[in-house]
């Protein structure tokens, strides 16, 4: 589950900067006529449709090769699939490419048209992922894992089309381009982190005698060795390209935004456990009990130094929208999981069976989220307290306060509808217990709690800013 969560925060990062890419290097040539740039857009679209399906057949044919084994009616169906594949598509990447190579005679500019931009951010990203993503899995052979050529074949193939692609990008610094070394680096470094915190759960699993895999610790040394690579050398060619602006946004978001999420989940989710342990109930032994606990403590000594780096790096420039925005939404993430686990804890003390249980969980969520809203609210709130226009003016703080009154709101008039539910179907029908009320109640209170605290702010920037309003009239007056 966590692994789909990452991919789909990582998909969602990813779309996002590559609107914005995209957006910026057709800005820079939008004297260019439109057609042009659709008529390139096409054609390229053809070659990388091209590229693909060879890399489909050359991987298909060369696994077929390398698995003896493969020789009967449905082998011989596949390298039939395999082989028109390659007839039709090698013939198209050769008159495309000398087509692409004379407009670029003819034209020195045209290697700089968004059209060409974004199809080597499409053709590189995508055989990097095809390449990367089965290679570790293709590797476990190594240490006894059953043989897949296929996927070994498919890496072969595709890194030598990213290899070939990579290299045409070398001259490219516009953020398109930017953006796919991006990518590599997103991905490496989080395929590195997940090796990592394999490596180090299995050593803690080890020492506290949980059980593990097999080849656990085998695997994620396998894919700490792919994955470190291509963090690094995408980290290199990054740096070296990027902006000094344009790698703060990616570093922050993705080095620091991204892995709080996972830190904070990691935290919460070993500390309950410690917790319940000692205080709480429980009927396991602590050999199955603690069965995802050292992946957890893991998570966290991985990623808790990452974090720190990442900050280390993002430091040292003016307080400006980007720094802003990322305390604002770290501030009201954290706001809204503090929100969950106090609920969470008032729902405990409705409890009589599991009393100690839940409201254990929610003070662990309670423990880890206060401090991390705390710390940087406390930021946000000390800058508006020293420049007050400035902060002011900027719509981020407007649209946090907004959200953080408007969600509670919502929140709490759905718990109260649900609870009035629960209280009239008792009611009619019987079968009314505290138990019952235990997680609308809670939800109600936290909701507004928070809504009325962010309101309480809300009003003091509003009386705050008339003030100042009303003093430069006078002053204007005078």
């Amino acid at each position: 589950m966590i692994f789909g969560i990452i991919s789909i925060v990582l998909e969602v990062a990813l779309l996002f900067f590559a609107v914005i890419g995209i957006q910026g290097t057709i800005a820079r040539y939008r004297h260019t006529h439109g057609m042009a740039i659709f008529r390139d857009l096409l054609k390229y679209l053809v070659l990388l449709i091209s590229v693909l399906i060879t890399c489909f057949g050359l991987s298909g044919l060369l696994g077929q090769l390398m698995d003896s084994q493969n020789v009967n009616y449905f082998g011989k169906l596949d390298a039939a699939r395999w082989l028109a594949f390659i007839v039709v598509g090698i013939p198209v990447i050769v008159v495309m490419t000398r087509w692409i190579r004379r407009d670029f005679q003819e034209n020195s500019e045209a290697e700089n048209s968004p059209a060409w931009q974004i199809y080597l951010l499409a053709a590189t990203t995508t055989s990097l992922l095809f390449w990367f993503i089965p290679l570790s899995s293709a590797l476990q052979f190594i240490v006894g894992e059953p043989f897949k050529p296929r996927a070994l074949a498919q890496s072969i193939v595709a890194f030598i089309v990213w290899s070939i692609h990579a290299t045409l990008m070398m001259q490219q610094r516009t953020l398109i381009a930017n953006f796919q070394r991006f990518t590599g680096w997103a991905t490496g470094l989080t395929a590195a982190a997940v090796a990592s915190i394999q490596v180090v759960g299995f050593l803690i699993a080890k020492w506290i005698d949980v059980t593990t895999g097999k080849y656990q610790l085998q695997n994620a040394l396998i894919l700490l060795v792919v994955s470190a690579p291509v963090a690094i050398y995408y980290w290199e060619v990054f740096d070296n390209n990027a902006a000094d602006n344009e790698a703060r946004i990616y570093r922050i978001f993705a080095g620091m935004a991204v892995p709080t999420v996972f830190f904070v989940g990691a935290s919460v989710l070993s500390l309950t456990s410690v917790l319940v342990w000692n205080f709480g109930q429980h009927i396991q032994d602590s050999t199955r009990f603690f069965r995802n606990t050292p992946w957890q403590l893991a998570t966290i000594l991985i990623l808790a130094p990452m974090i720190w780096y990442f900050r280390h790096l993002a430091s040292g420039f003016i307080r400006d929208e980007v720094t802003r925005l990322y305390q604002y939404l770290i501030a009201g993430a954290a706001l809204l999981a503090a929100g969950v686990a106090g609920g969470w804890l008032i729902a405990g003390l409705f409890e009589f069976s599991n009393f100690a249980n839940t409201f254990i969980g929610g003070l662990s969520g309670l423990i880890v989220t206060v401090p991390i809203w705390w710390s940087h609210w406390r930021t946000c709130q000390f800058a508006n307290g020293i420049d007050f226009q400035m902060e002011d003016r900027s719509p981020i703080r407007r649209i946090y306060l907004y959200l953080m009154i408007g969600i509670p709101t919502i929140s709490s008039i759905a718990s109260a509808v649900w609870m009035f539910y629960l209280l009239f179907k008792a009611m009619l029908l019987g079968g009314f217990t505290t138990e019952t009320f235990k997680v609308p109640f809670g939800a109600l209170v936290t909701s507004l709690v928070i809504a009325l605290y962010q309101w309480r702010i809300y009003r003091g920037d509003y009386r705050h800013r008339m003030a100042t309003r009303a003093e430069s009239k006078t002053r204007f007056a005078l």
